[in-house]
């Protein structure tokens, strides 16, 4: 009965708002994120383009931080969820 009973409190505790509010939040956050890093990337190689200040070299590096910035925010949200 006791093994029933805990059984019951712990899926109570899963299907609480806050959890839910918390997995919305985090998935929110994460794709935030990811876009604002993007959209980073996009203007960062766009201005470099135009400007022909670093050339290809501009396209290489914000590639580099856009993937990186990916992984590091991909393990955080697997960790957190």
């Amino acid at each position: 009965m006791r093994v029933t009973g805990s059984r019951v409190t712990h899926r109570r505790c899963l299907r609480l708002p806050y959890s839910r509010y918390r997995r919305c939040t985090l998935t929110v956050i994460f794709v935030v994120i990811v876009l604002v890093v993007q959209c980073l990337h996009e203007l960062i190689a766009t201005v470099a383009a135009v400007v022909h200040f670093m050339g290809p070299a501009a396209e290489i590096v914000t590639y580099d931080v856009a993937v990186l910035t990916f992984i590091v925010v991909a393990v955080l949200w697997l960790c957190y969820w």
